[in-house]
């Protein structure tokens, strides 16, 4: 999800992005006012809405670097809106670096 966002900002960098990802066996749905909510058959599965504020030079054959990347998790208690990206009692948030192509987790 980190590296696709970074390409897709190079095409368009002006354009603020934000990836979605579904954990496997789960499902977020959404409504046509954009409220989304998630569902999961077992616990700690998660929607992650990924959100880089700032992206260095992608240059082809170097890896990838990124800094404090906003990650947070939608859980089954979380009210997630799509259109707006507000989130409502996330599961948790984390920030990452991503440091020559390997993630860290950002220390608060």
């Amino acid at each position: 999800m980190f590296t696709f966002l970074a390409r897709a900002h190079t095409l368009d960098p002006q354009r603020t992005l934000a990836g979605l990802g579904i954990d496997e066996a789960s499902a977020l749905t959404v409504e046509s006012d954009g409220t989304a909510s998630f569902h999961a058959r077992t616990g700690g599965k998660y929607a992650w809405l990924v959100q880089p504020r700032a992206y260095g030079a992608l240059e082809s054959g170097k890896p990838l670097n990124l800094a404090a990347v906003r990650v947070t998790a939608i859980g089954p208690a979380t009210t997630f809106n799509v259109h707006t990206l507000a989130v409502q009692a996330p599961a948790f948030e984390r920030s990452y670096d991503v440091v020559a192509g390997e993630l860290k987790l950002r220390e608060p």
